[in-house]
């Protein structure tokens, strides 16, 4: 596994598009009222913990199946590599519990919809 890889993915992924969207706010909403910012800011942090806690369920994922000789190595891209994942854990619970509320609510939503049409 290559932590340089996984991290250099992991600013091309997440970090630059989320820089450039917050330049384009800046340049957009620089001149106007700072309430006309607030929705795309909110808009800004639910795409960034979705990615970013997807990213770290991933990631995880692919960490847990490393053999223990790897994960005992101690350079500084796999410890990078690990506070990255460390990080990334609150915003991957945003995610888990955003997936188990609408695997909950999403077929009683359905059924309402199903009922009121017939």
């Amino acid at each position: 596994m290559d932590t340089n890889h996984m991290l250099r993915q992991f600013i091309l992924v997440i970090l630059v598009p989320i820089f450039l969207l917050r330049v384009h706010a800046y340049l957009r909403y620089s001149r106007r009222d700072r309430n006309d910012f607030s929705d795309y800011e909110s808009y800004l942090n639910w795409i960034f913990n979705g990615v970013y806690g997807v990213w770290t369920i991933h990631h995880i994922y692919k960490y847990m199946r490393l053999s223990r000789a790897c994960r005992d190595l101690r350079c500084l891209s796999l410890i990078n590599y690990e506070l990255t994942l460390i990080f990334g854990a609150f915003p991957a619970v945003n995610v888990l519990f955003v997936v188990i509320v609408m695997l909950i609510l999403g077929p009683k939503i359905l059924w309402q919809r199903w009922t009121s049409f017939r």
